[in-house]
């Protein structure tokens, strides 16, 4: 997966009410497998690693860096840690540690965290989860290339639109991915950031549950270079009167009366609180016209001669 997947947004006319747990959580790296953590929907994936070369960097606008790697050909070596993936400026992710020396002539460096994006003005436009972490470097333990951890996938991004209350007695989680690692010799990998929640609604935004959309854990070797943690995504809840006291959130939600919201936003004097989806209706096919034309009539005359053999029964019985 190269590109971020689609949010998910749904849309209802009445309330709505989440009891259980509803998830898109970015997936952990690992150090089993070259391939980075896929994100939650919405979000972008974490860097790969390689066996001998520096880790890929994570996808997304903040995607960390890959860690680097150094050799000369003899002497072992260790990657770098990869950088933790960003998201915003409510909390930064951090970069990776250079690689211990081990027996070359200089550490291999650091992956760099991602940069920050997304800013609140831009939240309505482009709604995205979070960024991918970076891969850890590749290292060398004579005669063996050794790849480092692979980065931690980005939360996703969940909208749920309402005519009426939402109430929240469960759990909503966009979270980061941990960067992957072995807790010994192998490069860490970063970990993705935090996606993003978005309640709207006509109503009230209630309930004792939680929302979470914080970002993932950079992996942790033993010499090798740490990965580097992701930042925590963005929560927006929007409803009647701007004031909801009774969920528990990370990072701190920002809340906004929807009044407010749908007059001072054109974008959003054009949401409808209603499903795109439409049921008992059924397609007709123009180029099929005559076999419709056909089928109706067929029906009809079916029924026509069904009503007249009843209508028949019971006028003989009446006479």
């Amino acid at each position: 997966m190269t590109t971020p997947g689609s949010s998910v947004i749904i849309k209802v006319q009445g309330t709505v009410t989440i009891n259980g747990t509803f998830s898109l959580n970015g997936a952990n790296g690992t150090e089993l497998t070259t391939l980075g953590g896929n994100p939650g929907a919405g979000g972008s994936k974490g860097g790969d690693a390689q066996t001998n070369g520096p880790g890929f960097d994570g996808l997304g606008s903040g995607g960390g860096k890959g860690g680097l790697r150094v050799f000369d050909g003899s002497s072992n070596s260790i990657g770098g840690g990869g950088g933790g993936g960003g998201h915003n400026s409510i909390s930064l992710a951090t970069d990776g540690t250079d690689g211990d020396l081990g027996g070359a002539t200089s550490p291999a460096s650091k992956g760099l965290k991602g940069s920050s994006y997304q800013s609140e003005s831009q939240f309505e436009n482009s709604f995205v989860g979070g960024s991918g972490g970076g891969a850890g470097g590749a290292g060398f333990t004579n005669p063996t290339n050794v790849s480092g951890a692979t980065g931690g996938g980005g939360g996703g991004a969940l909208r749920i639109m309402a005519g009426g209350d939402i109430t929240i007695n469960g759990t909503l989680e966009a979270k980061g991915g941990n960067g992957g690692s072995d807790g010994g010799t192998i490069a860490s990998g970063g970990a993705g950031s935090g996606g993003s929640i978005w309640l709207q609604t006509n109503g009230n935004i209630t309930g004792s549950g939680t929302i979470n959309t914080s970002g993932g854990t950079g992996g942790v070797g033993l010499g090798a270079g740490d990965g580097g943690n992701g930042a925590k995504g963005r929560i927006r809840l929007d409803d009647s009167d701007g004031i909801v006291t009774t969920l528990t959130t990370d990072p701190t939600a920002q809340i906004n009366d929807i009044d407010v919201i749908l007059t001072t936003s054109s974008s959003q004097n054009q949401e409808v609180y209603r499903s795109d989806i439409t049921c008992s209706l059924l397609p007709i096919d123009l180029n099929k016209k005559d076999y419709y034309a056909f089928t109706l009539s067929l029906f009809m005359g079916l029924s026509f001669i069904l009503f007249s053999k009843i209508h028949f029964r019971f006028l003989k019985k009446d006479n």
